[in-house]
């Protein structure tokens, strides 16, 4: 089974990456895995990230203040299911299992959106 990371942040456009066995840094230094735009807020390496079969451990880097939200608590350290959103600044984070193209995503609703009018 394959597994994604997606970010969603104001002013950047969706990006998407695939996770790997090891583990993934995200980040907008030249020495992160997945490298992000500095609109996103984060730091140069401001996590990591690491899939497993049920879920995700997401781990922010110990130097910095704040950490992440899921569940609408802050933690330093999680272990998240698949399809579960976390916040980190203002960037949302999604953790997808499979292959559902980014594009893809919501073109349902928009069908079945314009059959019923």
């Amino acid at each position: 089974m394959r597994h994604w990371i997606e970010l969603y942040s104001p002013d950047s456009a969706p990006m998407r990456h695939e996770l790997f066995e090891s583990k993934t840094v995200v980040g907008t230094g030249s020495e992160a895995t997945f490298r992000v735009p500095a609109s996103t807020g984060l730091a140069p390496l401001h996590f990591w990230v690491d899939p497993g079969d049920s879920g995700v451990t997401v781990d922010v880097q110990d130097t910095l203040q704040a950490g992440l939200y899921f569940e609408g608590k802050e933690y330093r350290t999680i272990t998240a299911p698949w399809s579960a959103e976390v916040f980190v600044g203002n960037t949302r984070v999604v953790f997808l299992e499979g292959s559902i193209r980014i594009s893809s995503k919501g073109t349902a609703l928009l069908l079945a959106t314009a059959l019923i009018r």
